[in-house]
């Protein structure tokens, strides 16, 4: 989507904020109501009876506001190369490894309600 192309999902219109943490496809649809993606287009599959969505980010700003958060997410660590390295390689394995690292260095005591790697 930042390089101007879409998604194409199956969504849920009516999503509650509860199932968030379940259906796996409730973050687009939560992005889809909050006005930060917009439908460029859908498709009803006939064998399955669903609907699929094409979303695309809805404006100039809203791209800006998303390249800016992805690259935060990596800038703040010297060595995100190596996660770039590990994506261009399809190296799965190193990329969880990386995204722990992060996760763990980012998050902090009160998000997780669990104290820093490597304190008791």
């Amino acid at each position: 989507m930042l390089e101007g192309g879409a998604l194409h999902l199956k969504i849920d219109e009516q999503i509650v904020y509860d199932q968030l943490f379940i259906k796996k496809n409730a973050v687009w649809s939560l992005l889809l109501a909050s006005g930060y993606l917009k439908v460029a287009g859908t498709a009803f599959e006939e064998r399955l009876g669903r609907m699929y969505y094409d979303l695309t980010l809805t404006n100039k700003e809203v791209h800006i506001m998303f390249s800016n958060m992805v690259q935060d997410w990596f800038a703040w660590n010297d060595d995100y190369n190596d996660f770039i390295k590990a994506l261009l390689l399809d190296d799965v394995k190193a990329m969880n490894v990386y995204m722990n690292r992060v996760t763990t260095e980012m998050f902090s005591y009160f998000d997780t309600g669990k104290s820093p790697q490597g304190e008791p």
